[in-house]
């Protein structure tokens, strides 16, 4: 009949080419890159606030044990100059003074070292386990001034060894003392840059309060955890173990901070 329209397949007008491989007539959608969402840049903001918060919890640490290592140089040397002048006075023998300087001296350093850190506790350890008796030291420098031992000395030569062993005790040592120096150094630059990080990240955010709320409690949580775990790594690995320590520091500090991250976002 004119004007009727030869039957078809319902839903093919108007006619489409199926999709290449399928039986769809609708365009597939673009395939797209695993990670390209908009959770990309939350999980960019997460690492970076670990980081930030990483980077404080160490930073303390070199700032803490530094003033730490010039505390102890600061004491020793007032001892050593005390103790000469009651040499000079005739108020302490030679003898007298050494065994003086040495029992204090060693008071000082394990008094300092519970003011350490967690790290640099077990970084000393590691150097000098425990302080060195008097009679060590007399060997050493009896070895040192004479190439004798000490009991082969006459009184004169012992008296000058003791002299030494005063002398000794104001005496630093540059090579710790310049690295607790460049410590202290870093450990403020490092605090400088993770301040300037989050101020960045409360100035750009739009609910500023939570934010900074945010940044805080990251680095409060990262503290106790790295204090934490540091402490237990210290009594696993036992004194005089600095790199098992930073490693508990770094992973208790970063579990911390993650979850204190998780729990903040879904909470607020």
């Amino acid at each position: 009949m004119a004007g009727d329209r030869i039957p078809g397949v319902v839903g093919t007008q108007p006619r489409r080419t199926p999709d290449l491989g399928t039986f769809s007539v609708t365009r597939s959608p673009q395939p797209e890159l695993t990670g390209t969402q908009p959770d990309t840049l939350g999980d960019l903001e997460s690492a970076l606030g670990l980081l930030k918060a990483e980077t404080t919890n160490f930073a303390y640490r070199f700032i803490n044990d530094s003033a730490a290592r010039s505390d102890y140089l600061a004491r020793s040397t007032a001892l050593a100059a005390r103790v000469r002048q009651q040499v000079s006075a005739g108020e302490l023998t030679p003898k007298q003074a050494a065994l003086e300087v040495n029992r204090v001296r060693n008071e000082i350093m394990q008094a300092v070292r519970s003011a350490s850190s967690d790290l640099g506790r077990a970084y000393a350890e590691g150097k000098k386990a425990t302080g060195r008796t008097l009679a060590e030291l007399e060997e050493r420098y009896a070895q040192k001034l004479f190439s004798k031992s000490f009991a082969s000395l006459s009184s004169d030569n012992k008296n000058r060894v003791w002299l030494e062993v005063v002398e000794a005790s104001g005496r630093p040592q540059e090579a710790a003392t310049r690295t607790a120096r460049n410590l202290g150094k870093l450990g403020r630059g490092l605090v400088l840059a993770s301040l300037a990080f989050a101020v960045y990240n409360i100035a750009q955010a739009e609910n500023k309060p939570r934010q900074a709320a945010k940044e805080a409690g990251t680095v409060g949580a990262s503290a106790l955890g790295g204090a934490l775990a540091g402490g237990g790594a210290g009594l696993a690995c036992g004194p005089g173990a600095p790199a098992c320590v930073a490693v508990g520091i770094f992973v208790g500090g970063a579990l911390a901070a993650a979850g204190f991250d998780l729990a903040f976002d879904a909470l607020w």
